[in-house]
């Protein structure tokens, strides 16, 4: 199987789908759900082309993801099930802090095996990246921090969240010089608000008094 992403809403992709009658892409699903102009379907690789053609002709931009598999849909039930069975044999403790899935749009239940059950389901079923963050806007959250490579759900905590009050903070900018762009991404975190450990930045360092004197190497 393979992926795609519509440059629409997912009610816009489910309409044009939907007007198009029975079809090669009836076994198309909405997998992620990012933002109100976002939309990515997953399924068989003749029922995305068969979506393509559609939403293309519908008047909607549609662009092919460079992806090993129909992620988020019943294509992998099966690899869902292989999860589930390897989490059975992991230790879990409670979250110290709540935690959010994009599966529910909702916090991660107080149980090991609720959250076992929930983590299996997330492979195969769609993402509610939107309803998510829209939810932990809701519930008091302002700052939101991109802790992988990338800034593209950045992007999309932006798209959602509009004009109103937030910060949204990518640690790892493509273009940007690492360490710099990190150092960048606690300042930010500071003037929102968030308590940062600058000690812990100079943790293990050497300063200037515990070097021996002498001449200073080229490098």
């Amino acid at each position: 199987g393979t992926m795609a992403a519509v440059g629409a809403s997912a009610e816009q992709v489910a309409a044009a789908l939907d007007a198009a009658g029975p079809g090669g892409h009836a076994d198309v699903v909405l997998a992620n759900r990012n933002t109100p102009e976002q939309t990515v379907v997953s399924g068989p690789g003749p029922a995305i082309e068969a979506a393509t053609a559609i939403l293309t002709a519908a008047g909607l931009s549609v662009r092919a993801l460079p992806v090993a598999c129909a992620f988020h849909s019943p294509v992998v039930a099966a690899a869902a099930e292989t999860l589930a069975a390897a989490l059975e044999t992991v230790d879990i403790g409670l979250p110290r802090l709540p935690v959010w899935s994009n599966t529910t749009a909702g916090r991660y239940p107080d149980s090991p095996g609720g959250i076992r059950a929930l983590m299996a389901r997330q492979v195969a079923e769609p993402v509610r990246f939107a309803e998510q963050i829209e939810a932990m806007y809701a519930a008091g959250v302002r700052v939101f921090v991109e802790a992988g490579p990338g800034r593209a759900l950045t992007g999309m905590v932006r798209t959602i969240l509009g004009d109103r009050p937030y910060t949204a903070v990518a640690c790892d900018v493509p273009g940007e010089e690492g360490v710099g762009r990190l150092l960048t991404a606690l300042a930010e975190l500071a003037v929102a608000g968030v308590p940062v450990d600058v000690a812990a930045l100079l943790a293990g360092r050497v300063s200037g008094a515990d070097v021996a004197p002498g001449p200073r190497p080229a490098w």
